[in-house]
């Protein structure tokens, strides 16, 4: 992995799963009403984040992330990825358009600057016509981006390999370097397609002072994070986003958050120059860590 500092405010995006449903092993707020998301909102343009990760399975989120946007009057300014319902089930041209006008139409945009697969599942119907229609809509301006939104490395590399597919959102994070140790950040790089890396805090599970006793079984990686922020000086916040900015440089880094406090507390951590973080050092002391435990849809 590349050491090295790169802290360009342009690679977060902020990730809105939280604006429509309760999200986060961690989340004891739940969702934040309009008011709070026109406030995030405005925190993330004015420090220059204007690319927003959102999707029509996160309850009320495209909607709540649209309005928030137009009271902005920023509507050309904003970046926003979407992705696909999770009962994609005919892939008809008619249908598609259908949900994608939807989705347009919520986010009060003209056009998606990424539009996902939100399951690496449905990288089967890719070949069977999906590619196809959706290229129609990169044609005709609806949107800019064709992704997939996957969980393992295997689907990753099969992704890169669709000529048509440019972004690939993964997750990744201190525990988690499955992708880098399977090439796909690499294989990305040469050809040309960008990663967006989600589940950086790990759902927030790096955050819980302790662990729930259906978690036990992540403790001691849990604590591992915990003792290296310690030995650092610094917050797991900071070591979880230095780790990512530093090891994964030219990916994208989605982030979410429920306060513009906390995301301006992020900004701040991100661009941050006080300590070099030493990637190989870190992954030695983390060490091999059971997909059980960075999987959350195994907890």
């Amino acid at each position: 992995m590349t050491s090295g500092s790169n802290n360009n405010i342009n690679r977060l995006v902020l990730g809105t799963a939280q604006f429509g449903m309760n999200y986060g092993i961690a989340n004891i707020h739940g969702k934040p009403d309009q008011k709070m998301v026109n406030a995030i909102i405005d925190r993330a343009l004015k420090n220059n984040i204007c690319e927003f990760d959102t999707a029509q399975a996160y309850g009320e989120s495209e909607s709540v992330l649209g309005e928030a946007i137009a009271t902005q009057n920023l509507k050309g300014s904003a970046r926003i990825i979407s992705k696909l319902s999770l009962e994609l089930n005919n892939i008809t041209k008619s249908a598609l358009q259908d949900t994608i006008y939807n989705s347009i139409r919520n986010l009060q945009v003209k056009q998606l600057y990424g539009l996902m697969l939100h399951e690496e599942e449905q990288l089967e119907l890719w070949d069977n016509g999906l590619e196809n229609v959706l290229s129609e809509f990169v044609k005709n301006g609806l949107v800019r981006h064709l992704g997939v939104s996957v969980y393992t490395p295997q689907k990753a590399l099969q992704a890169l390999n669709c000529k048509n597919l440019s972004i690939i959102q993964i997750p990744s994070n201190i525990l988690d370097n499955r992708f880098f140790d399977a090439g796909v950040f690499e294989k990305a790089d040469r050809l040309n397609k960008t990663i967006y890396v989600r589940s950086v805090f790990l759902q927030g599970l790096f955050f819980m002072k302790s662990l729930p006793e259906n978690m036990a079984f992540a403790s001691d990686y849990h604590n591992k994070v915990v003792l290296l922020a310690e030995e650092l000086d610094i917050s797991v916040c900071e070591l979880s986003l230095w780790y990512v900015r530093e090891a994964f440089p030219k990916a994208k880094i989605v982030i979410g958050v429920d306060s513009p406090a906390q995301l301006q507390k992020n900004i701040d951590y991100w661009t941050k120059h006080t300590l070099k973080i030493d990637v190989p050092a870190i992954n030695k002391k983390i060490g091999k860590v059971p997909i059980r435990v960075i999987n959350p849809a195994l907890w």
